[in-house]
């Protein structure tokens, strides 16, 4: 679930980028060092930068914010782990390979019959194996194992499957929030030369990536500038942008391997109704 402080942090991360392309242990894109964090600057600490030579950008939430129009409440697949166990059929055998993993599962389907078994952390390919037989026998089906194979001596028709877990996600709600990005430093010039790579980094990524997998629209609102106090050395400008997202929730959920149906004989009533013609 993305907050308004996973949002600074993404605009954040798209100025820093932005001012350092190469890594912060070059030089910045301004040609001056350049701070950017998320909040309002320490007042001794930006005096004593500015005074330095080293710039800042600060981005923290205004109290503008309205919640969305529209958002998506139907469960959706974010993300699948990838399944590392394998199952192979050789004629009557079927070979458990690859390597185990907690939470995956393998499903032997042998003559309409099926077993499906989830491995535990303490799981071997034999153990699999030797689960999977003796689940398959609880059914009715002839198995038996050894070593990492599964047997099935009387079985015409064999097929498996293997599976494992993923996320899910969706929307409880959409809000947009507006966010102020300023650019200090100790000159007009320094400050225009911060305030144009700023402004040009978030005005080229209007989707910012979140870390629940969702994204955030950016959309610009406005700027201002505040020379006031160039007694002190201090030129600032504000960007206003605007950042829809979505509060989440996620759950994990274990992939289907075998569907079970279950048939009951109902009792239908009816009763006699008089019509009218």
């Amino acid at each position: 679930m993305a907050d308004l402080s996973d949002i600074a942090d993404a605009l954040r991360d798209t100025i820093s980028a932005a001012l350092y392309p190469s890594g912060t242990a070059q030089a910045s894109s301004t040609g001056f060092p350049v701070q950017v964090y998320q909040g309002w600057p320490n007042p001794d600490k930006l005096d004593i930068d500015l005074k330095a030579g080293i710039a800042h950008v600060s981005v923290w939430p205004t109290p503008t914010e309205r919640p969305g129009i529209d958002h998506f409440p139907d469960w959706q697949t974010l993300s699948v782990l990838a399944t590392t166990i394998t199952a192979t059929v050789s004629g009557q055998d079927v070979t458990i390979g690859g390597t185990v993993g907690a939470a995956q599962s393998v499903a032997i389907v042998a003559d309409g019959k099926a077993f499906a078994y989830t491995m535990q952390g303490v799981d071997t390919l034999v153990t699999v194996a030797a689960a999977l037989a003796a689940g398959l026998t609880a059914t009715g089906i002839t198995a038996s194992s050894a070593g990492a194979v599964v047997t099935l001596a009387l079985a015409k028709k064999i097929s498996v499957r293997t599976g494992g877990t993923g996320t899910s996600i969706r929307e409880l709600r959409r809000q947009d929030r507006v966010f102020e990005i300023s650019c200090w430093a100790w000159a007009p010039n320094k400050r225009d030369a911060l305030s144009m790579v700023v402004d040009a980094a978030l005005g080229a990524n209007w989707r910012i990536a979140l870390p629940d997998g969702t994204y955030g629209n950016v959309t610009y609102k406005g700027s201002s500038q505040h020379d006031e106090a160039q007694k002190q050395l201090v030129y600032r400008r504000d960007v206003l942008y605007c950042v829809e997202y979505a509060t989440t929730q996620t759950r994990t959920d274990a992939q289907v391997l075998i569907e079970a149906v279950s048939l009951q004989a109902a009792v239908v009533t009816t009763t006699p109704t008089l019509t009218n013609f």
